[in-house]
């Protein structure tokens, strides 16, 4: 189960950088930030286990796997990046085929398939991830304080190329980290060529 975090606690953070939003503007800030933020990061996950499938079904990874019904939040794929039998990686094509970013249709029968997907918030989500709140809090905020000010008429706009910096640097250190933790990301390249040495 993820936990979740409401986006009212974002705003303390974010209102000591941008004191002049309203609480509604900064709350769909943070969310659109969040959004950017989990799909070019990568940092949020959920992983699913289905026991079996079969050769024409369909299956919804994030959106049918319960999790938005056991949290409050309201969480969709971004994309899928692992899928899995046992050990083994399930190949595009010939196993399966991704309809979607929350779709993946079988193309054979399957015993126990795991899938890894990357997920983010939906746009009217009032609840967030925790990890965001709990890691990435500032970082979010700079990306929401980019949002609000670029939509500025006053000083504030000068403070606008500063919080995008510090948003692009947070969600690339987000992203090293998330692709040194997560082998999915790091797949292991195949070689079919056989080499001779003379």
């Amino acid at each position: 189960m993820m936990n979740m975090v409401p986006v009212d606690d974002f705003i303390p953070m974010l209102r000591s950088m941008v004191s002049n939003a309203i609480t509604l503007e900064m709350k769909s800030a943070i969310v659109q930030a969040a959004i950017t933020f989990c799909r070019k990061s990568k940092v949020v996950i959920h992983t699913r286990t289905i026991d079996s499938v079969f050769a024409g079904e369909t299956v919804r990874v994030v959106e049918n796997s319960g999790i938005n019904r056991r949290t409050p939040g309201s969480i969709k794929s971004a994309e899928i990046v692992s899928i899995k039998s046992g050990n083994d990686d399930l190949t595009p094509g010939s196993d399966y085929i991704n309809d979607g970013l929350d779709s993946v249709k079988f193309k054979r029968d399957i015993g126990e398939v795991d899938f890894v997907a990357i997920v983010e918030p939906d746009l009217n989500a009032k609840f967030l991830p925790a990890i965001l709140m709990s890691d990435w809090c500032n970082v979010l905020c700079h990306g929401a304080a980019s949002i609000l000010n670029s939509k500025s008429s006053g000083p504030e706009v000068q403070m606008t190329s500063f919080h995008e910096r510090e948003f692009i640097d947070g969600i690339r250190r987000a992203y090293r980290w998330r692709v040194e933790t997560l082998p999915e990301l790091n797949p292991k390249v195949k070689s079919n060529r056989s080499r001779e040495f003379f």
